[in-house]
């Protein structure tokens, strides 16, 4: 408004280190390429990264190293660096308990309900591959 002091927040912060969104948020890192949430001070500990070469992208948590990426085929691999199929999951996956997902249009759909592993495929057939 005419005749008020005006008053100026610092959105963003472009230095060597890169470019900061924010005094606490996202951060670009543009020699290291990668992004990710900026709590001040150093490099936060999960982020997204393009590996040296290319190859796709990483996501990596700074307790484990690289926690999983898509590499350049669209594979998404986790906890492991070489594809077998499009998913690749190296030590376990947890499926949460949920009731019975609509019948899919093609392929299937894996899933936990009441504590038993179901299979349910475009037939609206449901297996039970493994029982509560």
């Amino acid at each position: 408004t005419a005749g008020n002091p005006i008053s100026f927040t610092q959105a963003m912060t472009l230095d060597a280190s890169g470019l900061k969104i924010g005094t606490s948020g996202y951060e670009i890192d543009p020699v290291g390429a990668r992004f990710g949430y900026y709590t001040g001070g150093a490099w936060p500990t999960t982020y997204l990264q393009a590996p040296a070469g290319g190859g796709g992208i990483e996501f990596w948590n700074a307790s484990t190293s690289v926690a999983g990426k898509f590499d350049s085929s669209g594979n998404l691999l986790v906890g492991t660096t070489s594809a077998v199929e499009k998913l690749t999951l190296t030590g376990r996956a947890f499926l949460a308990d949920q009731a019975a997902p609509a019948t899919p249009t093609g392929g299937g759909v894996i899933y936990v309900e009441a504590g038993a592993l179901k299979y349910k495929g475009s037939s609206g057939t449901v297996t039970i591959l493994a029982a509560a």
